[in-house]
C-alpha cells in the first residue's frame, strides 16, 4: 500500500461527496480495507499516516466496473475515507483495543479539507458525512 502524498496528488475524477468510515480492525490497514476505500488513515507510532486504497477517486465516477464499495447504494462519485481502528468496539460505547486517536481525527479533517477544496465539494452534511449518516 502506498502512502498518500499531498504535494504530488493529482485531482482525478468528479466526486460530489465524501463519506467517512472506520475499518473495524486494527490501526494498520489490511488488503481488504484497501479494496473498499480510496484513503485509509492509520496510526503508526503515535502519528497518523494516510495510505491510498486500491481504487482511485476517478474509479468512483462510475460503479459499472471496478470501484471501492464502501457505502451501499452511494458509491458513485463518492470518496471513501476510513480511519483504521475500532476492532472489538460495541454499541454500548466500548471502543475496543484500537480506539480512534486524536491524531487520526486531525488527519481526517485535514484530508477532507484538502479534498473538498481540490474537488470543489461543499463541506456540508449533504456532501460530507459519516457512513452512519448515509
Amino acid at each position: 500500500m502506498k502512502k498518500f502524498d499531498y504535494n504530488n496528488y493529482s485531482f482525478d475524477g468528479n466526486p460530489v461527496r465524501i463519506t467517512l468510515h472506520w475499518t473495524g480492525g486494527a490501526y494498520t490497514p489490511s488488503s481488504l480495507d484497501a479494496e473498499h476505500y480510496q484513503f485509509l488513515i492509520a496510526e503508526e507510532d503515535g502519528k497518523a499516516v494516510t495510505y491510498c486504497g486500491k481504487y482511485t477517486v476517478a474509479d468512483q465516477d462510475s460503479t459499472s466496473s471496478d470501484y471501492a464499495a464502501h457505502t451501499k447504494g452511494f458509491n458513485t462519485k463518492n470518496i471513501g475515507i476510513s480511519l483504521c481502528g475500532m476492532a472489538g468496539s460495541q454499541e454500548n460505547g466500548t471502543f475496543g483495543k484500537y480506539p480512534l486517536t486524536a491524531e487520526q481525527v486531525d488527519e481526517a479533517v485535514e484530508l477532507c479539507a484538502f479534498l473538498c477544496e481540490g474537488y470543489d465539494i461543499k463541506p456540508t452534511e449533504q456532501y460530507l458525512a459519516s457512513h452512519c449518516e448515509i
